[in-house]
């Protein structure tokens, strides 16, 4: 099964890597470039429980700032971005 998950920050990179370890193919999408990059590259550092040996032992796992290919890949799609606060707030 292939899962896409647009936005990768805190909340989406653990959601990411989680379903890659237990067997899920996942594209992770975001829009920072040098972000997308180290962990691609496998040296972005995180304080998040097991973020980091999930990061280097993933295999099928690839991030990327295309949402055209995180939507190509998938047949689920999660969106994990953030919720606004204050004055932007729907509610």
């Amino acid at each position: 099964m292939n899962i896409s998950i647009i936005g990768i920050g805190r909340l989406g990179l653990c959601n990411a890597l989680s379903l890659e370890r237990v067997g899920f193919n996942v594209i992770g999408v975001d829009i920072n470039e040098d972000y997308i990059r180290q962990i691609n590259d496998k040296t972005f550092k995180s304080y998040e429980p097991y973020v980091n040996e999930y990061l280097v032992e993933s295999k099928n796992f690839l991030a990327t700032t295309s949402i055209k290919n995180g939507l190509d890949h998938s047949n689920i799609i999660f969106i994990c971005v953030p919720t606004p606060k204050g004055n932007d707030s729907l509610f």
